[in-house]
């Protein structure tokens, strides 16, 4: 399909298909595969396979005319980008777009060289968006990336700390669908945490605080959804949007953040769950 027929059906499905809490107004593009199937996109071959660096599922000059023609009608545009050829070239695409009306996400995020982190840092507005449960440790990752690779994957941290708006969402890992965002917040910091040595992939300075993973579950992903005036977090004019649980998140035993149980769901002031 060629990218102004794929953008005249995204007109037409922005057009009929949007209801107040669901909007067709985001492009998605995969820039690459996956590190587990050795088709993430990489600078280097592969430490188990010297002869492959991945794959491109689209390449640079695609990738870059559907987001220019999306974005210049307000879409927002999300790029899937693992690898660190892959980072790099989302980000060639996002930063060339300049100002948009719409969101600059890239997804997954899992291996960045230095000059792409200074870089998404120097842009400041692009999210990087992960799902924290991934940094659990095993053993076949170390063996597809190396040592060296293996070190610095997921820089949750290093991009908080340079100001990067990062989000945190649901994916389906190897083993099982998880949607529970608490176990994310409890990797994302277990891995900062020396209790927890051993649970995450290295290095210690990636974990970040109870209150930084809160945030990138709530009003980080509104903003990144282009929804952050009406909800993500509860303030006078946002929807009332909110759960009730069953412990304290940011005092708790932090083993213990994964067994939080919702007791109420609230949406627009409703309640629409109880345990």
């Amino acid at each position: 399909m060629e990218p102004e027929e794929a953008l005249s059906q995204m007109r037409e499905l922005r057009r009929t298909c949007t209801l107040d809490d669901l909007r067709m107004d985001t492009l998605k593009l995969i820039a690459d595969g996956t590190v587990e199937e050795r088709s993430a996109l990489l600078f280097a071959p592969y430490a188990d396979q010297p002869e492959n660096c991945g794959s491109a599922l689209l390449e640079p000059e695609d990738m870059a005319c559907m987001a220019r023609l999306a974005a210049a009608e307000g879409f927002h545009i999300h790029i899937h980008a693992i690898g660190d050829l892959a980072v790099n070239r989302a980000l060639d695409t996002l930063c060339a777009l300049g100002h948009t009306t719409g969101t600059k996400t890239i997804a997954h995020n899992q291996l960045y060289c230095a000059a792409d982190i200074a870089r998404i840092a120097r842009a400041g507005d692009v999210f990087f968006q992960t799902t924290p449960h991934w940094v659990t440790m095993d053993d076949y990752t170390r063996a597809r990336l190396g040592a060296a690779r293996f070190s610095r994957q997921f820089p949750v941290g290093t991009m908080r700390k340079n100001g990067v708006p990062v989000s945190f969402g649901s994916d389906a890992c190897l083993d099982e669908p998880v949607a529970n965002a608490f176990a994310g917040m409890y990797y994302a910091v277990a891995r900062g945490e020396a209790a927890e040595h051993g649970v995450c992939f290295p290095p210690a300075e990636e974990g970040i605080s109870r209150a930084e993973a809160l945030a990138a579950y709530t009003i980080a992903g509104a903003r990144q959804l282009g929804w952050g005036d009406e909800t993500g977090s509860i303030a006078c004019g946002k929807s009332a949007d909110f759960l009730v649980l069953d412990r304290d998140v940011m005092n708790c035993p932090l083993r213990e953040l994964p067994r939080t149980q919702v007791e109420q769901t609230w949406f627009h002031g409703n309640p629409v769950y109880t345990r």
